[in-house]
């Protein structure tokens, strides 16, 4: 209705929907606008939630670069580039210090805690920032999407600092059904990968980002987010920064279609997960219930031209600056 087209109208009988004609966006499927775990009280059973196969070197993901013929070079994943939404939908290609592959990350959040030339990367227990939505007492009191205990996590800030740690961490959320499990890595692996991958370093210390490009978003990428853009990719280069690390479970702004620039009509914002951090939320539409199966990499070309390296610096020892991304301050999306 004409009521919720005004941004201060979201909540309440708007149910989160701000329905817009700047930059793109619209009010999409009723899914888009499920509210957000990490804002919501013990009250309010149906939320939503961050999508545990997002997390690098995650079945998922590691399946998503082969299928596009990248896995032997790129390695998948999602996070926040700038404190402001105009990167959302976004795809960078990122070569980090230390790393024997190039990150191929889409932007699905914001966060006014990410510095300027920072990349701030979803990784199995990378700590939660300013807002949990993993593990009870939550934020502000919705049901976490993992059991135990808080203590488990590590830091509130980069998490856990040695991939020995990792063994802390509960293995899967408690609603997940053993036939899910059974095909998806748990949280310990998940976590031991992203030291593996080299996107954290033993320590807490933090890798060097060399350089930066937007590249198109691949086919397999955009099927495990949801999200794509349609603006021009153009050239958009960045030099040296730094990788962080976050994973607060945690809706993504970029879940609320008005937040995306320039959407894609058929995947117009990201589709967040339910309790079980795996099951797509239903947004009135088609999405895949099943992933491509991780199968050995032959070997692919680049797929975009290599960026020519800057000079870096040895990885920073701050655990993790500025590491989480803000998900969204209320569940209501910003422009």
């Amino acid at each position: 209705s004409e009521f919720c087209t005004y941004e201060g109208n979201c909540t309440g009988p708007c149910n989160g929907e701000w329905c817009t004609t700047i930059g793109g966006g619209g009010s999409g499927g009723a899914g888009y606008n499920t509210p957000n775990v990490c804002d919501q009280p013990a009250s309010v059973t149906d939320v939503a939630y961050a999508c545990m196969d997002w997390n690098i070197g995650s079945d998922e993901m590691e399946a998503a670069a082969a299928t596009d013929g990248n896995s032997a070079t790129h390695f998948y994943g999602v996070g926040s580039y700038g404190s402001d939404g105009t990167n959302v939908g976004k795809c960078y290609e990122i070569d980090i210090s230390g790393a024997s592959r190039k990150g191929l990350f889409q932007v699905v959040n914001t966060g006014g805690d990410v510095a300027t030339n920072h990349f701030d990367l979803q990784m199995g227990a990378g700590g939660f920032g300013i807002f949990n939505g993993c593990v009870n007492p939550t934020t502000a009191g919705a049901t976490g999407l993992y059991g135990g205990e808080r203590s488990a996590w590590g830091k509130q800030y980069g998490g856990w600092d040695n991939r020995a740690d990792c063994d802390n961490l509960p293995e899967y959320p408690p609603t997940l059904s053993p036939t899910a499990r059974s095909s998806s890595r748990n949280l310990q692996e998940m976590c031991r990968k992203g030291f593996d991958l080299g996107g954290r370093l033993e320590n807490g210390a933090n890798p060097s980002i060399i350089s930066v490009k937007r590249v198109t978003c691949p086919v397999s990428l955009i099927a495990l987010t949801g999200l794509n853009r349609t603006d021009a990719i153009g050239i958009e280069v960045h030099g040296t920064g730094t990788l962080t690390r976050m994973m607060d479970c945690c809706k993504p702004s970029g879940g609320w279609t008005p937040n995306v620039p320039f959407p894609d009509s058929e995947n117009p914002a990201v589709i967040s997960c339910q309790s079980d951090g795996f099951t797509r939320i239903d947004v009135g539409k088609p999405v895949p219930t099943t992933f491509p199966t991780l199968v050995p990499s032959t070997g692919s070309p680049d797929p975009t031209q290599d960026p020519t390296p800057d000079p870096t610096t040895d990885p920073t020892t701050d655990p993790t600056t500025d590491p989480t991304p803000d998900p969204t301050p209320d569940p209501t999306p910003d422009p």
